[in-house]
C-alpha cells in the first residue's frame, strides 16, 4: 500500500501548489483522500502511480503587432467531477466582487488571440519576476477563490479530486469543499466528500454528512507535511527551474500573459513535506519532471489560470499527476464556524 499512500500525498501536494502557490494560504490535507485510497481492494500487483517579476515591465519604443496564437494549450483529460455540497450559511463576508465569476476549472475554454496592441517585447519580460509580482499582489487582495481538479493516474488505479477553496487572505482563514473518486481497475469507484475549515488557528474536518471534528494542531506534521507557518509562506516562484512568457492572449475577456514553465519537483516537494515523507517519495520515484502553463493578467498582475503536470517513474512503476486551477479574487466568500453549526 506504499504506492497508494504516495498517490494521496502527491495529489495533496499538487492541491497545495494551486491553493498555496500565492503564498497567502494553505490548504490542509484532507484525511478522507487517504482513507478513500486505502479502502480500495488491494490489487495483487501495485503499480506505481501556476502562476509570475519585477514590477510592471518597461515598455519599449517599438510596437509589436498583435500576438496570434499558433497552438492552444493542451491539458490531460480529466474525468468530470461530481457536484460539491452547497455552501453553508455565511458567518463572515468579504468585499463585493470586482467582476463576474470566471470560468471554472471544469469548463475551460482555450485562450483567444489578443486583440490589444502589444507595447512590450514579450521575449524581454522576466517570467519569474512576473510570478513574484503576482504572488505579492495576491497577498494584498481581500479574498481568493481557487477551483481546481487534481487527477492521479496509475496503470491500474486512478484518483480524481475536485476542490473549491474560499480564502480570507488577511487572516488565512479558509473553507474547502472536496470531492474525491478513487477507482481500481475491475472495481467500482469509491467516492468520498469532505469539508475543511481553518478558522482562527483551528482546523476542522467534516466527512460526508457527518459532524464537524476538530483536528489537533499537529495534524499536518503527522500527515507528513511541514508546519502550517512554513506552508503559509510558500511561494511557487522559488521553485521554477525555467519560465518564459510565450504570448499575450485574451482569457475570460481579460488580456493575459501566457507563461510556460518547468518546476523543480524535488525542491518544491521537499519544501512542503517533512524529511521522512520526502525520502519515501523520492526512493519510490527516482525520476520526475514537472511542467505547466500559467496565465497572468496584464493589468491586474494576478494569476488567472494554472495548469501543471508532473510525471514520476521508478521501481514501482509510473505515476502521472495533473492539476488544473482557476483563480478569482475579491468576491464574497462564506466560511462556516463549526462551533456554531
Amino acid at each position: 500500500m506504499k504506492v497508494l499512500r504516495l498517490v494521496c500525498l502527491t495529489t495533496l501536494l499538487l492541491a497545495l501548489v494551486a491553493c498555496g502557490g500565492g503564498g497567502e494560504e494553505v490548504t490542509p490535507a484532507p484525511t478522507a483522500v487517504a482513507q478513500a485510497a486505502t479502502a480500495t481492494a488491494e490489487p495483487t500487483q501495485e503499480p506505481t502511480a501556476v502562476p509570475t517579476a519585477t514590477a510592471e515591465p518597461t515598455a519599449t519604443a517599438t510596437t509589436e503587432p498583435t500576438a496570434t496564437a499558433t497552438t492552444e494549450p493542451t491539458a490531460t483529460p480529466i474525468p468530470e467531477p461530481t457536484a460539491t455540497r452547497p455552501r453553508p450559511t455565511p458567518t463572515r463576508q468579504s468585499a463585493q466582487p470586482t467582476a463576474e465569476p470566471k470560468t471554472t476549472a471544469t469548463s475551460e475554454p482555450p485562450p483567444a488571440p489578443s486583440t490589444a496592441t502589444t507595447t512590450v517585447v514579450l521575449a524581454e519580460l522576466d517570467a519569474v519576476a512576473l510570478l513574484q509580482t503576482a504572488e505579492e499582489n495576491a497577498r494584498q487582495q481581500e479574498t481568493s477563490i481557487v477551483e481546481q481538479i487534481v487527477a492521479s493516474q496509475l496503470p491500474q488505479l486512478s484518483q480524481t479530486q475536485t476542490q473549491t477553496c474560499y480564502v480570507d487572505v488577511a487572516s488565512t482563514d479558509q473553507y474547502c469543499q472536496t470531492e474525491t473518486s478513487v477507482q481500481v481497475e475491475g472495481s467500482d469507484p469509491i467516492n468520498n466528500s469532505n469539508e475543511i475549515v481553518y478558522l482562527d488557528g483551528r482546523l476542522w474536518l467534516r466527512q460526508e454528512e457527518g459532524e464537524w471534528e476538530e483536528l489537533p494542531t499537529s495534524f499536518l506534521e503527522e500527515a507528513g507535511f511541514q508546519n502550517i507557518d512554513q506552508l503559509n509562506n510558500l511561494s511557487l516562484s522559488q521553485y521554477l527551474a525555467t519560465a518564459e512568457v510565450v504570448r499575450q492572449v485574451r482569457l475570460d475577456g481579460v488580456e493575459a500573459y501566457e507563461v510556460t514553465f518547468e518546476l523543480d519537483v524535488r525542491a518544491y516537494y521537499e519544501a512542503i513535506v517533512n524529511e521522512d515523507a520526502a525520502a519515501q517519495l523520492f526512493t519510490v520515484f527516482d525520476e520526475y519532471t514537472g511542467s505547466g502553463t500559467m496565465w497572468i493578467g496584464v493589468e491586474s498582475e494576478l494569476v488567472q489560470r494554472f495548469n501543471l503536470q508532473i510525471q514520476f517513474s521508478g521501481s514501482e512503476g509510473a505515476l502521472t499527476v495533473t492539476n488544473k486551477a482557476n483563480y478569482r479574487f475579491n468576491e464574497p466568500i462564506e466560511i462556516p464556524n463549526p462551533e456554531e453549526e
